[in-house]
Protein backbone atom coordinates (compact mmCIF):
# COMPACT_ATOMS: atom_id res chain seq x y z
CA UNK A 1 0.00 0.00 0.00
CA UNK A 2 1.51 3.38 -1.66
CA UNK A 3 -0.04 6.60 0.06
CA UNK A 4 0.46 10.36 -0.54
CA UNK A 5 -1.00 12.32 3.05
CA UNK A 6 -0.22 15.92 4.17
CA UNK A 7 0.74 17.08 6.86
CA UNK A 8 -2.36 16.20 8.95
CA UNK A 9 -2.78 13.27 7.95
CA UNK A 10 -5.37 13.34 5.14
CA UNK A 11 -5.05 10.61 2.15
CA UNK A 12 -4.72 12.76 -1.21
CA UNK A 13 -4.31 9.42 -3.67
CA UNK A 14 -3.77 5.95 -2.58
CA UNK A 15 -2.26 2.98 -5.16
CA UNK A 16 -2.21 -0.78 -3.29
CA UNK A 17 -0.96 -3.77 -4.60
CA UNK A 18 -3.18 -6.23 -2.25
CA UNK A 19 -7.20 -5.92 -1.96
CA UNK A 20 -6.47 -8.51 0.87
CA UNK A 21 -4.53 -6.02 3.33
CA UNK A 22 -7.29 -3.43 3.24
CA UNK A 23 -9.58 -2.85 6.26
CA UNK A 24 -11.29 -0.13 4.51
CA UNK A 25 -12.59 -0.36 0.75
CA UNK A 26 -9.94 1.67 -1.15
CA UNK A 27 -12.70 4.50 -2.29
CA UNK A 28 -13.31 5.30 1.24
CA UNK A 29 -9.91 6.10 1.86
CA UNK A 30 -9.26 9.51 -0.40
CA UNK A 31 -9.72 12.25 1.66
CA UNK A 32 -9.66 10.64 5.10
CA UNK A 33 -7.14 10.96 7.73
CA UNK A 34 -4.54 7.94 7.74
CA UNK A 35 -4.54 7.65 11.37
CA UNK A 36 -8.35 7.35 11.90
CA UNK A 37 -8.18 3.94 10.91
CA UNK A 38 -10.47 1.97 13.38
CA UNK A 39 -7.49 0.10 15.55
CA UNK A 40 -6.81 2.72 18.65
CA UNK A 41 -3.00 1.52 19.35
CA UNK A 42 -2.10 1.55 15.11
CA UNK A 43 -3.70 5.38 15.31
CA UNK A 44 -1.61 6.14 18.43
CA UNK A 45 1.28 4.68 16.31
CA UNK A 46 0.59 6.68 13.22
CA UNK A 47 0.03 10.06 14.65
CA UNK A 48 3.28 9.91 16.09
CA UNK A 49 5.12 8.89 13.14
CA UNK A 50 3.52 12.07 10.95
CA UNK A 51 4.71 13.82 13.84
CA UNK A 52 8.25 12.89 14.21
CA UNK A 53 8.35 13.34 10.46
CA UNK A 54 7.52 16.85 10.19
CA UNK A 55 9.65 17.51 13.15
CA UNK A 56 12.97 16.01 11.88
CA UNK A 57 12.12 15.56 7.59
CA UNK A 58 13.48 12.96 7.76
CA UNK A 59 12.50 9.13 7.06
CA UNK A 60 10.83 7.00 10.04
CA UNK A 61 10.01 3.50 10.01
CA UNK A 62 7.74 1.59 12.48
CA UNK A 63 6.00 -1.61 12.81
CA UNK A 64 2.72 -2.73 14.06
CA UNK A 65 0.48 -5.40 14.38
CA UNK A 66 -3.87 -5.85 13.48
CA UNK A 67 -5.91 -8.52 14.63
CA UNK A 68 -9.19 -9.37 12.51
CA UNK A 69 -11.09 -12.48 12.77
CA UNK A 70 -8.66 -14.17 14.93
CA UNK A 71 -5.58 -13.49 13.01
CA UNK A 72 -3.09 -11.23 13.70
CA UNK A 73 -0.94 -9.44 10.50
CA UNK A 74 2.04 -7.51 11.26
CA UNK A 75 2.80 -4.30 8.75
CA UNK A 76 5.63 -2.05 8.48
CA UNK A 77 4.71 1.46 7.65
CA UNK A 78 7.81 3.84 6.24
CA UNK A 79 6.99 7.65 6.13
CA UNK A 80 8.89 9.86 3.88
CA UNK A 81 8.88 13.30 3.29
CA UNK A 82 8.89 14.14 -0.09
CA UNK A 83 7.32 17.74 -0.49
CA UNK A 84 7.42 20.52 2.05
CA UNK A 85 3.81 19.78 3.41
CA UNK A 86 3.56 16.40 2.11
CA UNK A 87 4.89 12.48 3.03
CA UNK A 88 4.70 9.40 1.29
CA UNK A 89 3.79 6.47 3.48
CA UNK A 90 4.66 2.95 2.35
CA UNK A 91 2.78 -0.11 4.43
CA UNK A 92 3.48 -3.80 3.57
CA UNK A 93 3.05 -6.91 4.97
CA UNK A 94 5.84 -8.55 7.11
CA UNK A 95 3.27 -11.50 8.11
CA UNK A 96 5.64 -14.17 6.83
CA UNK A 97 8.70 -12.61 8.25
CA UNK A 98 7.70 -11.90 11.49
CA UNK A 99 5.90 -16.12 11.86
CA UNK A 100 9.75 -17.17 10.44
CA UNK A 101 11.31 -15.02 13.52
CA UNK A 102 8.88 -16.21 16.01
CA UNK A 103 10.00 -19.55 14.75
CA UNK A 104 13.37 -18.75 15.32
CA UNK A 105 13.22 -17.08 18.19
CA UNK A 106 11.29 -20.43 19.60
CA UNK A 107 13.69 -22.85 18.33
CA UNK A 108 16.61 -21.39 19.75
CA UNK A 109 14.62 -21.20 23.71
CA UNK A 110 14.19 -24.65 22.70
CA UNK A 111 17.72 -25.09 22.37
CA UNK A 112 18.70 -23.00 25.24
CA UNK A 113 16.79 -25.13 27.46
CA UNK A 114 18.30 -28.13 25.88
CA UNK A 115 21.75 -26.77 26.54
CA UNK A 116 21.09 -25.89 29.56
CA UNK A 117 19.17 -29.22 31.13
CA UNK A 118 22.02 -30.89 29.66
CA UNK A 119 23.69 -33.66 32.04
CA UNK A 120 26.84 -33.38 30.39
CA UNK A 121 28.94 -29.61 30.68
CA UNK A 122 28.79 -27.59 27.25
CA UNK A 123 31.04 -24.76 26.60
CA UNK A 124 31.44 -22.67 23.20
CA UNK A 125 34.26 -20.71 22.25
CA UNK A 126 34.80 -18.58 18.96
CA UNK A 127 38.04 -19.11 17.06
CA UNK A 128 39.59 -16.32 19.02
CA UNK A 129 38.98 -18.30 22.18
CA UNK A 130 36.88 -16.35 23.69
CA UNK A 131 33.85 -18.25 25.33
CA UNK A 132 30.50 -17.20 23.74
CA UNK A 133 28.18 -19.70 26.34
CA UNK A 134 28.72 -22.25 29.15
CA UNK A 135 25.46 -24.18 30.07
CA UNK A 136 24.72 -24.95 33.91
CA UNK A 137 26.35 -28.25 34.11
CA UNK A 138 29.67 -26.39 33.07
CA UNK A 139 29.46 -23.46 35.80
CA UNK A 140 28.69 -26.63 38.35
CA UNK A 141 31.83 -28.55 37.00
CA UNK A 142 33.82 -25.38 37.29
CA UNK A 143 32.81 -24.36 40.24
CA UNK A 144 32.65 -20.91 38.28
CA UNK A 145 29.83 -18.23 40.41
CA UNK A 146 28.49 -17.23 36.78
CA UNK A 147 28.52 -17.63 33.05
CA UNK A 148 29.52 -13.89 32.90
CA UNK A 149 32.44 -14.67 35.37
CA UNK A 150 33.57 -17.38 33.27
CA UNK A 151 33.51 -15.47 30.03
CA UNK A 152 35.61 -12.34 31.38
CA UNK A 153 37.94 -14.33 33.47
CA UNK A 154 38.76 -17.04 30.54
CA UNK A 155 40.56 -17.17 26.99
CA UNK A 156 40.78 -20.65 26.05
CA UNK A 157 43.85 -20.28 24.07
CA UNK A 158 45.49 -17.89 26.89
CA UNK A 159 44.50 -19.67 30.07
CA UNK A 160 47.58 -21.20 31.32
CA UNK A 161 45.31 -24.30 33.21
CA UNK A 162 43.73 -25.22 30.17
CA UNK A 163 47.14 -24.90 28.46
CA UNK A 164 49.22 -27.33 30.50
CA UNK A 165 46.14 -29.40 30.32
CA UNK A 166 46.35 -29.82 26.63
CA UNK A 167 42.71 -28.14 26.27
CA UNK A 168 43.49 -25.35 24.39
CA UNK A 169 45.41 -27.46 21.72
CA UNK A 170 42.64 -29.92 21.66
CA UNK A 171 40.50 -26.90 20.68
CA UNK A 172 42.57 -25.42 18.57
CA UNK A 173 43.24 -28.44 16.32
CA UNK A 174 39.47 -28.64 15.98
CA UNK A 175 39.28 -25.39 14.46
CA UNK A 176 42.15 -25.47 12.21
CA UNK A 177 41.88 -29.22 11.17
CA UNK A 178 37.78 -28.68 10.93
CA UNK A 179 37.52 -32.28 12.73
CA UNK A 180 36.07 -33.18 15.54
CA UNK A 181 38.63 -34.25 18.44
CA UNK A 182 38.66 -35.77 22.22
CA UNK A 183 41.17 -35.14 25.04
CA UNK A 184 40.96 -36.42 28.84
CA UNK A 185 42.84 -34.96 31.10
CA UNK A 186 43.20 -33.61 35.01
CA UNK A 187 41.94 -29.97 35.31
CA UNK A 188 41.63 -27.50 38.26
CA UNK A 189 39.79 -24.73 37.60
CA UNK A 190 40.07 -20.91 38.43
CA UNK A 191 37.63 -21.30 41.24
CA UNK A 192 39.11 -24.33 42.61
CA UNK A 193 37.27 -27.49 41.49
CA UNK A 194 39.37 -30.53 40.64
CA UNK A 195 38.14 -33.21 38.08
CA UNK A 196 39.50 -35.64 35.36
CA UNK A 197 37.13 -33.95 32.68
CA UNK A 198 36.73 -36.02 29.11
CA UNK A 199 36.14 -33.37 26.17
CA UNK A 200 34.76 -34.10 22.88
CA UNK A 201 35.02 -31.12 20.99
CA UNK A 202 33.44 -30.37 17.41
CA UNK A 203 33.51 -27.05 15.18
CA UNK A 204 30.53 -25.14 14.64
CA UNK A 205 30.17 -23.36 11.07
CA UNK A 206 27.81 -20.89 9.89
CA UNK A 207 25.58 -21.12 7.03
CA UNK A 208 28.23 -20.97 4.74
CA UNK A 209 30.04 -23.88 6.22
CA UNK A 210 32.66 -22.09 7.38
CA UNK A 211 34.37 -22.85 10.54
CA UNK A 212 33.70 -20.06 13.29
CA UNK A 213 34.13 -22.02 16.58
CA UNK A 214 33.41 -25.13 18.16
CA UNK A 215 31.70 -26.64 20.98
CA UNK A 216 33.21 -29.08 24.11
CA UNK A 217 30.88 -31.43 25.50
CA UNK A 218 32.38 -32.05 29.00
CA UNK A 219 32.10 -35.01 31.31
CA UNK A 220 33.41 -35.76 34.30
CA UNK A 221 35.44 -39.16 34.65
CA UNK A 222 36.84 -39.21 37.92
CA UNK A 223 35.37 -42.05 39.62
CA UNK A 224 36.58 -44.14 36.52
CA UNK A 225 39.78 -42.42 36.78
CA UNK A 226 40.28 -44.06 40.25
CA UNK A 227 40.48 -47.48 40.05
CA UNK A 228 42.75 -47.40 36.79
CA UNK A 229 45.02 -45.18 38.58
CA UNK A 230 45.08 -47.83 41.39
CA UNK A 231 45.22 -50.55 38.90
CA UNK A 232 48.76 -48.92 37.25
CA UNK A 233 50.12 -48.68 40.78
CA UNK A 234 49.63 -51.94 41.87
CA UNK A 235 50.96 -53.18 38.42
CA UNK A 236 54.41 -50.92 39.20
Amino acid sequence: LLCRINHEGTIIDCKVSSMEDLYIPLEELIGRRIQDIPFQEVSKRFTEAIHKVKESNTLIGIEYSIEKEKQKNFYEARFLPVFEDQIIVIIRNITDREKTEEALRESEEKYRSLVDNSPTGIVSVDIEGNITSINKKALEIYGSPSEEATKKSINVFEYEPLKRAGVSAAIKACIERNTTTTTENYYKSKWGKKAYLYYRISPVHDKDGHVIGSTANLLVITERMRPEEALRKSEE
